[in-house]
């Protein structure tokens, strides 16, 4: 399975000894607030399901999704994943720990996931889904030169309810 490296951050699989992390970042409401899989609280319990159930489906063939743990000096910062894979598209997922926001690296993990789908995968388009007042995210994908396509009305249910979503994708 592949590790990609930039001079500033690694992407990696999961191991299970990054359960504790896992489970620190996401017992933080604001890195889950825009995350529609993710329930909060998150337990430690929770944390290692995750983790098993992200080695399994990076393993699986064909592959539909690839998770990378993003690691910045050795730690455990965030995660980025391509999934729904097809033929020639796949969705980009990814979230990083509040002590680690601000710091570029959620736009430096994507534009290595881009190159990496574009290039190894031989994807023709990334797309994601996000939160309406998820503003951050927005940023990050137009730096790496995602476009808005539209506006998913009632897309995803995020704590029981039907929310919207903007649709922003990347063609190779």
């Amino acid at each position: 399975m592949a590790v990609l490296k930039s001079k500033n951050i690694i992407l990696r699989h999961y191991k299970k000894t990054d359960a504790k992390d896992l489970f620190e970042n996401f017992n933080n409401f604001e890195v889950t607030k825009f995350l529609s899989g993710v329930k909060y609280p998150f337990t430690l319990n929770d944390a290692k399901k995750w983790i098993k159930r992200c080695q399994e489906t990076s393993r699986k063939k064909p592959r539909k999704e690839i998770v990378f743990v993003i690691e910045k000096n050795k730690k455990f910062v965030g995660s980025i994943s391509i999934k729904e894979i097809e033929k020639h598209k796949a969705e980009l997922g990814y979230w990083v720990g509040r002590l680690y926001w601000n710091q570029g690296i959620t736009t430096e993990a994507i534009k290595m996931v881009v190159d990496f789908s574009f290039k190894k995968l031989k994807l023709d388009r990334l797309y994601a889904y996000i939160f309406l007042k998820n503003k951050k995210s927005v940023t990050v994908l137009i730096k790496n030169k995602f476009k808005k396509e539209g506006l998913l009305r009632k897309h995803r249910i995020k704590d029981g309810k039907l929310v919207d979503m903007y649709l922003y994708a990347r063609i190779k």
